[in-house]
């Protein structure tokens, strides 16, 4: 194995993305997650007065859920049933096998963000957190956000979850541009340009959203979530040095994917990346990695039509 392949890598070198992420949330933090705040939110700010049915759209692996647990398993549904959709019906098969959604009404099916299967102003509440970036286009976009508008309640709650792509992660791709120009100088080439910020969120983040969600809802209020994941030199999860799980989560990153499988991106970058930053964890002890999600608090839907 080479000095980047990590314990949760197979032979052939493939990644197991999802115990990535898991081993991502395992990090020390630095402040309260988006979803532990939302979790907040969703009780204590008047979300859930209304009686009526809640949607999530995009449900994931259900993090929301069991970051909050059976409190706010307990709230929701002592307004009304619960509905949680996804594109990935292999996710929808797994929110559906975990014991804790596993009760009276609790309905997990697959559905499209943009096109949706459900009648018209049906939910008193509806939720989506890291969602509608992936629908790509604005068309897209506006579609899915439409369609949010479309099933929620007059007097209904929609919380829209995105990043601030100003911040989100802002170390994470100094790190690579420090590492591209540490390569080039060594007469390796970078043919691969390294973005300032994330390029996924780009369809639908803090810098476009509110403009978005206005065309579709009378009343948007943010509400900032600022917090910082920290790498240790030592990632107790995986047991591997800090700098190898990062390298290894940054090859979850679906710019970096494409540009390492394309060939745009030399795996030299990578390792000046793990040098560099054990460097750093030795000096420092820690690499922080800054977040800040926002959530859109969304009412007044406008008029179908």
């Amino acid at each position: 194995m080479s000095a980047i392949t990590t314990a949760a890598e197979g032979a052939d070198g493939t990644l197991d993305e999802l115990a990535v992420w898991e081993a991502f949330r395992a990090l020390r933090l630095e402040g309260r997650t988006v979803h532990e705040r939302l979790s907040d939110y969703i009780v204590g700010s008047g979300v859930l007065e209304r009686c009526g049915d809640t949607l999530e759209i995009g449900v994931g692996d259900a993090h929301l859920w069991r970051t909050g647990g059976q409190p706010l398993l307990d709230a929701v549904l002592a307004r009304g049933e619960l509905v949680l959709t996804d594109q990935d019906a292999d996710l929808v098969q797994r929110c559906a096998s975990y014991p804790l959604l596993q009760r009276e009404g609790v309905t997990t099916r697959r559905a499209d963000a943009r096109e949706l299967p459900f009648a018209d102003r049906c939910f008193a509440r509806v939720m989506t957190t890291h969602v509608l970036h992936w629908c790509g286009s604005p068309d897209g976009v506006r579609a899915a956000v439409g369609e949010l508008a479309r099933v929620l309640a007059v007097d209904g709650r929609a919380l829209v979850t995105t990043v601030d792509e100003r911040v989100h992660m802002g170390e994470v791709y100094s790190l690579l541009s420090r590492a591209a120009a540490a390569i080039e100088a060594a007469g390796v080439p970078v043919t691969e340009p390294i973005p300032s910020s994330s390029p996924r969120v780009a369809p639908f983040c803090a810098g476009n959203a509110e403009d978005f969600l206005r065309e579709r809802f009378d009343v948007v209020e943010r509400v900032d979530c600022d917090y910082a994941h920290i790498v240790e030199p030592w990632h107790a999860q995986l047991d591997v040095p800090g700098e190898v799980f990062m390298v290894r989560y940054l090859r979850t990153l679906p710019f970096v994917k494409e540009a390492l499988r394309s060939g745009r991106m030399r795996p030299e970058l990578l390792e000046e990346v793990r040098v560099s930053l054990a460097d750093h964890l030795a000096r420092d002890g820690s690499f922080r990695m800054s977040r800040r999600d926002v959530i859109y608090d969304c009412r007044q839907p406008r008029d179908l039509g």
